[in-house]
């Protein structure tokens, strides 16, 4: 081990010993101690290994989860002059009494770490077919390598996912990604493949991005992995080495 100390974000500092294989690190992630390092860097470690050992990923893809409000509308319960002071309430053609456990259920969803990996795997399986045109799931070993982290993000309030997904199908060059260019594969999730998974948010916008730097995107993505959270999702990502 390497006695030093790291800068933590934001503008505060703990004594961290780095490890002899240390990784740069996220400009974004707080570590308060010796064990959250080592746990985080071994994860990134991971990460780095699967990109040496052939995970090439082209775009990286950010999409959240439907959540209960989606449901309702704004409903103007008042009528004052020019709307000065007008109460707005929320529409919906159930009883609030129907819906407050629905509502409850659905939240709670969204903030549990299992139930997102449940909803991840229906995703999953629908981008396979949709984006590499692979029907048939029977063998792990022939899908394109994909990665999946769900994170927190500032909020804390709800989980939503990033995904890592190549280009090129380097195990079964039959099936490779359909589209070409960031613009038409934004296209095709936003308006094909969000309808397909009701689990998708109807209200935000699945954002994509192309990835210039693998080991950048990793780190950046890994940032929220600490001691007690995975961020990667290891149920749902297929990794270099994964067999039927």
């Amino acid at each position: 081990m390497i006695p030093t100390k790291i800068f933590l974000y934001p503008l505060k500092y703990k004594s961290i010993r780095l490890n002899r294989n240390h990784i740069p690190l996220n400009s974004n992630i707080i570590l308060n101690n010796q064990e959250e390092y080592e746990f985080h860097i071994q994860t990134l470690q991971f990460l780095y290994d699967e990109i040496n050992n052939g995970f090439e990923p082209s775009y990286f893809i950010t999409f959240h989860y439907r959540h209960p409000a989606e449901r309702y509308k704004a409903k103007q319960e008042t009528k004052s002059e020019l709307g000065i002071g007008d109460r707005f309430g929320m529409s919906n053609t159930k009883s609030i009494w129907n819906e407050i456990p629905s509502y409850k259920y659905y939240d709670k969803r969204r903030n549990d770490y299992d139930l997102i990996e449940e909803d991840t795997r229906i995703i999953r399986n629908i981008l396979v077919k949709e984006l590499y045109g692979i029907k048939r799931f029977n063998h792990i070993d022939k899908l394109p390598l994909m990665f999946f982290f769900h994170e927190l993000g500032k909020s804390k309030i709800q989980y939503h996912t990033h995904l890592l997904i190549p280009r090129f199908n380097t195990r079964n060059n039959d099936f490779h990604l359909k589209w070409d260019s960031v613009e038409e594969l934004e296209f095709e999730f936003n308006k094909n493949i969000r309808h397909k998974a009701k689990c998708f948010s109807s209200w935000k916008h699945i954002h994509i991005r192309e990835v210039d730097n693998p080991h950048n995107a990793v780190s950046y993505v890994n940032k929220e992995t600490k001691k007690d959270h995975y961020s990667i999702d290891f149920n749902n990502s297929i990794f270099t080495k994964d067999k039927q």
